[in-house]
């Protein structure tokens, strides 16, 4: 059922090594065609005048010794000490030092490191990230897997997990980040939602998104999936029971009367859980009734959370294109009388 399909990740990693090497190689081929320029006697000259005559005379030697691992930490030993003597730092004089510094440093090492093949290079280090990502990786699809195993009747047959993205300043990371999506569709079309691992999940579509629901079973494993990953176990229990409220159009009135009737409400109707905001709504734009909907939580998906200041938001959620419901009852109707939406509003309030 779940296919991991780390093609792209691998074009990504291969094309962003493949950059850094090639321009690590020409900084470093920089550098050294500028070493030959330096007058050792020179350099020592600079660093006498920095201030430092006879730190001057054992960094000659050590680079004469063509001891890398000494050497640069030698030369900026006499910035920190410049620092710490409270006197004026000569800044064209140092920075004249450093630039020579860091090209004698890259040809110190290029002496230590044997020549290596490029592309045995970029070979090493693909297969080492690749590796660990892949580790990082396995961990998801674990969770998605189990997670999947959870859901009542899941029904969609294919869930394709990659990993996600990467750009030139983090290729080099274990990439720990899933991109997963639902259902075979052609182009970028599947419904898609990106996994952090540990019960983080973002990126969530909107509800009733035809672009990319066309199935109501898929997008209802959709929100499962995405209700079981965040708080598993979920998506198997039924919940309390919620009030909440819905402002539709009156022309939809007849058709939900009948819904009442069946117990029952389509897929992605928004509800919230503050009267008034329903209400509100109604007035911004009429015509509107607003309905009453007692409802279990298993057959709702949040998509806001309710806060201090501010309502949660739902939408409908169930098999077949259709929710569930305990009750349904209209409790501001938008041709009744004044005196009855005082009276209507009275009774929801007790």
């Amino acid at each position: 059922m779940i296919t991991f399909d780390d093609s792209k990740y691998k074009q990504q990693l291969r094309k962003y090594l493949e950059d850094f090497v090639d321009s690590s190689y020409w900084r470093k081929k920089e550098k050294l065609e500028k070493y030959d320029e330096i007058d050792p006697q020179a350099f020592k000259e600079r660093i006498a005048e920095f201030g430092y005559p006879k730190e001057a005379e054992e960094i000659l030697k050590i680079w004469q010794a063509k001891d890398h691992s000494r050497f640069f930490s030698a030369v900026y030993k006499l910035f920190n000490l410049q620092k710490l003597s409270g006197d004026a730092v000569k800044w064209d004089l140092w920075n004249h030092i450093r630039q020579d510094a860091s090209v004698i440093d890259t040809y110190l090492e290029s002496l230590l490191t044997k020549d290596k093949d490029d592309e045995e290079d970029i070979e090493n280090q693909f297969k080492s990230i690749y590796h660990e990502t892949i580790d990082a990786q396995k961990k998801n699809l674990q969770e998605i897997e189990e997670a999947i195993s959870r859901i009542e009747d899941f029904q969609t047959q294919v869930v394709i997990v990659r990993p996600g993205d990467i750009g030139k300043d983090n290729f080099h990371s274990i990439n720990g980040v899933s991109y997963v999506s639902l259902g075979e569709h052609k182009n970028s079309d599947a419904p898609t939602f990106t996994y952090f691992g540990l019960r983080e999940v973002d990126d969530i579509m909107d509800a009733g998104d035809t672009d990319f629901f066309s199935d109501p079973n898929e997008e209802r494993d959709y929100f499962n999936l995405v209700k079981e990953l965040k708080h598993p176990g979920s998506s198997s229990q039924i919940g309390k029971i919620l009030k909440l409220y819905t402002a539709r159009p009156v022309k939809d009135r007849e058709k939900l009367e009948k819904y009442v009737e069946e117990k029952k409400i389509p897929n992605n109707i928004f509800l919230t859980d503050s009267a008034e905001e329903a209400i509100g709504y109604a007035n911004e734009y009429p015509p509107r009734d607003v309905w009453k909907i007692r409802i279990y939580a298993k057959y709702v998906t949040v998509t806001k959370e309710k806060e201090v200041m501010s309502a949660g938001n739902y939408q409908t959620l169930g098999k077949d294109g259709f929710a569930p419901v305990l009750s349904m009852d209209v409790i501001y109707s938008y041709d009744a009388g004044q005196e009855q939406i005082k009276e209507s509003f009275k009774k929801y309030l007790q």
